[in-house]
């Protein structure tokens, strides 16, 4: 039986009139049938691939689970695609509104202060100006605008924001060291697990990932351009 707030029972999504810096449009989720068929990226069940890596003496849970488990897809892998949020011991899968190839694309597209950025990113180009820098990036999200004397209430968020696509930018970069040096996609133990995710989640104090600054804002610039297409 279909539900009528389930992306795969309901393709068509029906966005909010409202979508500012304060009150994004959310994504929905998959109802219970749908995500129990998930499978990732290389066709394996989500479920057997997260039973592999669950402790023997209590239940596999944590936020950090989405930034190694994703994307799933519904049925096949070139079926409807989802993105995984482990949360309070449970698994939510959210809709893919906006094609992201990447769990950081995701996360731009969908977290709320990511979101607040890329619109500050948006703006910026939309008035001729690059963000190409880590110093662009914190005047882009710090900075009164010209002729202010208080700063936009949405300015904290969009540092916030760009703190958290830096943190997930550099466990992305140091993950696929560990999956490149593993010749798999997945941890096949907790052990494994809890190693892949002490090595990637070394704090960086907020600096990108030697070497990686150019993609980073690449990736940023694509993803603001992209979120907000429909825009004037």
């Amino acid at each position: 039986m279909a539900e009528s707030g389930c992306f795969a029972c309901n393709p068509i999504s029906e966005r909010p009139a409202r979508d500012s810096p304060l009150n994004w449009s959310r994504a929905r989720a998959l109802c219970a049938r749908h995500k129990s068929a998930l499978v990732l990226e290389d066709g394996q069940s989500v479920q057997g691939v997260l039973a592999r890596a669950a402790p023997r003496d209590f239940p596999l849970e944590g936020s950090m689970l989405s930034w190694i488990y994703n994307p799933a897809f519904v049925g096949r892998v070139a079926g409807t695609r989802a993105w995984l949020d482990f949360a309070a011991g449970g698994m939510a899968a959210l809709e893919d509104r906006f094609s992201a190839e990447t769990y950081f694309e995701f996360v731009a597209f969908e977290n709320p202060q990511a979101t607040t950025l890329l619109y500050d990113v948006w703006l910026a180009a939309a008035g001729g100006a690059s963000v190409g820098s880590m110093s662009d990036a914190i005047r882009l999200a710090t900075d009164l605008p010209k002729g202010s004397r208080s700063r936009p209430a949405h300015r904290q968020p969009s540092l916030a924001g760009f703190e958290r696509l830096v943190q997930v930018w550099n466990f992305e970069t140091r993950l696929a060291r560990c999956r490149s040096r593993a010749g798999r996609l997945w941890p096949e133990s907790f052990d494994e697990l809890k190693a892949w995710i002490e090595e990637a989640n070394v704090s960086s104090g907020g600096q990108i990932e030697a070497g990686t600054d150019i993609p980073f804002f690449g990736a940023l610039n694509g993803c603001a351009a992209r979120r907000f297409a429909v825009l004037p």
